[in-house]
Formats: structure tokens, C-alpha cells, sequence
């Protein structure tokens, strides 16, 4: 017997979610998207640390007081600090909307942790729980909750995106690859190094001559 993927925005071309065994309720491709998902939440916190770090002075006398620094974002601090909650309910909180990343992230694998019975480490990092819910991940894909996580995963990665001024790119094209009778769907990208795109939705590689009359189609709709 087969399911369908209940991870929202999944689907195998024709708006429909992909098929599943009837064990699972997220398929393999929501689960890799969503690990992918989970490593951009690390290199965004990576980044956002350098953006609070001081600058570096060239050798150049400053006045007392007046350090070589970036100017404060208080968004950043408060998403940088554990104790920080969206509800604002954390020690010296306010209410706002920003999350602590680390925080969002060790409430997320602590909640799965307790679900598989697994002890948390001692040290708690951004790391440690990035590499823990990435392994963590298939399990969840077998549990009835992977859509909350899903969307919590995507709500994290949008601030952290949203904080650091990154621009999601807009799409070059679609996949066109059949899959069971469907298109694959899923959007393709400009490639950040090489001429090959890899689908992240059926795998398939595009070389340089395929994607550029995928984006020149693209441009005809829109011009049309």
C-alpha cells in the first residue's frame, strides 16, 4: 500500500505530493531538501557570528571610544542568543518575533530526542544539534509531526536568511524529467560553481546547453 507525502510544497510536478509507502508520511526528497535546509541554517549562523565579530583596524588612531566596529543589529544579537524566544518569554526578553537559532534548534532536537530516547550532549552547539537532526531526520519521516518540523525548519532558515540579506534567487526553470508520468517540477537554479545544475527534487544532472533553453523558455513566458 502507498501514502502520500504530507511535507508541505511537496510535490512530483503536477501539484500533487509524491507517493510513499504507507509506513512513511515524508518521501526521500523532503527528507533530503530538509537535511540541505538544516546545513544553510549552519552556514547562516556561521555568518551571522562573523557579522557581530569587531572589525579589524588598519593602524589608523580612533578617538577614545571609538572602536573599529560594525554598527549593533539588534536582530542578530537577539537570534545569536540562546535565551532569546519568539514569544518573548526568555530572560530580558522583549516581544518580538526574532527566534534564538541555537535555542530554536535544541528545543526542536530535544523534543526528537525524548521521542527515540537519546541522551543530549553536554556541550550543546549549533553543530551538535545541526548533525544530530540531520541524522535524526529519517526517523522523523515516519512520524505523524514531520510536517510541524518541516515548517519550523523553513521558518528558521527564512530569518537566518532574512538577518544575513540573502536574497533567495529567482528560478531559471523547472525540471522536466518524468517521473511515473509527471514532470519532476522541482525549480532549478543558476549554478553557483561549474556548468552542471543537479536537480535536488529527481537528481538529474543538467549540462549548460539544457538549462539555458530551460531559462530561455522561462524568459519567452515572461516576456509574452
Amino acid at each position: 500500500m502507498t501514502a502520500t507525502c504530507i511535507v508541505p510544497r511537496c510535490n512530483r510536478g503536477d501539484g500533487r505530493p509524491r507517493e510513499i509507502p504507507d509506513d512513511r508520511y515524508a518521501c526521500g526528497n523532503c527528507v533530503t531538501a530538509l537535511r540541505h535546509t538544516l546545513r544553510g541554517i549552519e552556514v547562516y549562523a556561521h555568518l551571522l557570528t562573523i557579522m557581530t565579530l569587531p572589525l579589524q583596524g588598519r593602524g589608523e588612531r580612533r578617538s577614545p571610544g571609538f572602536g573599529s566596529r560594525s554598527p549593533a543589529r539588534d536582530d542578530v544579537i537577539v537570534a545569536l542568543d540562546y535565551r532569546s524566544r519568539a514569544a518573548g518569554d526568555g530572560p530580558d526578553d522583549e516581544d518580538q518575533p526574532t527566534r534564538s537559532i541555537l535555542g530554536s534548534l535544541h528545543q526542536l532536537a530535544r523534543w526528537i530526542r525524548e521521542e527515540q530516547d537519546v541522551n543530549a550532549p553536554l556541550n550543546i552547539t549549533v553543530a551538535t544539534e545541526i548533525g544530530y537532526l540531520i541524522g535524526a531526520m529519517d526517523f522523523c519521516a515516519h512520524q505523524t509531526w514531520i510536517d510541524d518540523v518541516a515548517g519550523d525548519l523553513r521558518e528558521l532558515h527564512a530569518q537566518c536568511r532574512r538577518l544575513a540579506g540573502d536574497q533567495p534567487p529567482r528560478p531559471i526553470g523547472r525540471c522536466t524529467t518524468l517521473i511515473d508520468d509527471h514532470e519532476c517540477g522541482t525549480p532549478l537554479y543558476m549554478p553557483v560553481r561549474g556548468d552542471t545544475i543537479a536537480c535536488v527534487g529527481c537528481h538529474r544532472e543538467w549540462r549548460r546547453p539544457e538549462w539555458e533553453r530551460l531559462a530561455a523558455l522561462l524568459t519567452d513566458r515572461r516576456a509574452g
